[in-house]
């Protein structure tokens, strides 16, 4: 019930904030009901869905063998779980649908693992082995947080080692704006989340995560442009973008591009009134904590 409560909020406000989509920022293959488009659109993905299914099964396989075990071992269990298990297999399919995700350590996934954990340990405690060696599920248990530990250590340079590029220099890229545009400026830009939150200006996300408008467009991937394959980065809308007549636009990612990389990015740059109104500059940032420094590119608007 509390799993079945809290998604429920969950997808009530992507319900309200996309108008009749789950999550904003792939509309069209995540409703369930809106149609052949949508489930067209669904089985284009479904192969990045299913690999990145796959490799989170090969993460958590020690918890999932147990939670196997369990259900076919301890039969008392099995109607108590069979209902969250039905809806952690509707929630599964659905992340398969949007194709899964390109970021690490599975977090379209991570909501499932606590009543999978609950389910296995309890399982395994009420079954015939913990019944008849007390010690037993002891040993098991620790068996499988060794195994974790092992898979953490083994996925560490692609998982929790690893250092976004949109994350790492979009700090210093939002630390640059903050210190150097006009705090009244409106900025366009792909990284809604490090470079707008360190840069503390107004800011339009051009992918959708944080605007209601663009979270409405439809998902529409364009084959010249790759990164409109990746789940959360298939929306956008250039028109509506100039038409906020924003002061900065940052094209590409947080380090700023003159091609672009997402549909935004394009459309904007298919305007004549871009390279009208807008002239490119470039600026080093400098290193600091940590970070290496880099090229700034960005598009500012000219003064009237």
């Amino acid at each position: 019930m509390p799993l079945f409560i809290s998604h429920s909020l969950f997808f009530s406000r992507r319900l309200f904030f996309a108008g009749g989509d789950f999550l904003h920022c792939d509309i069209s293959v995540t409703v369930f009901i809106i149609g052949i488009k949508s489930l067209i659109i669904a089985v284009e993905f479904f192969p990045d869905g299913l690999r990145y299914l796959f490799r989170f099964v090969l993460c958590e396989l020690p918890s999932l063998i147990l939670l196997v075990y369990c259900l076919t071992m301890v039969h008392h269990w099995r109607q108590r779980f069979l209902l969250p298990l039905i809806l952690v297999a509707a929630y599964a399919v659905y992340i398969v649908a949007l194709g899964g995700d390109h970021m690490q350590w599975f977090r379209f996934l991570v909501p499932i693992l606590p009543l999978l954990y609950v389910a296995a340990m309890r399982g395994l405690f009420a079954s015939p082995l913990a019944v008849q060696r007390a010690w037993a599920p002891i040993l098991l248990v620790g068996l499988i947080l060794i195994c974790n530990l092992l898979v953490t250590i083994w996925q560490g340079e692609s998982g929790w080692k690893k250092r976004d590029a949109a994350a790492r220099h979009g700090t210093l890229a939002g630390l640059y704006i903050r210190e150097h545009w006009p705090p009244q400026s409106l900025v366009a830009l792909n990284t809604g989340g490090s470079t707008a939150f360190f840069s503390k200006l107004r800011c339009i996300d051009m992918l959708g995560l944080n605007d209601k408008h663009i979270a409405r467009q439809n998902a529409v991937p364009d084959p010249s442009l790759p990164w409109t394959k990746v789940p959360g980065h298939r929306k956008g809308d250039g028109r509506y973008v100039l038409s906020r007549k924003p002061d900065y636009i940052i094209i590409g990612g947080s380090e700023g591009y003159t091609r672009p990389w997402f549909l935004s990015d394009k459309q904007i740059m298919e305007k004549p009134e871009f390279w009208k109104n807008y002239i490119l500059e470039k600026r080093f940032v400098n290193p600091r904590h940590g970070i290496s420094g880099f090229l700034f590119r960005y598009f500012k608007r000219k003064k009237s």
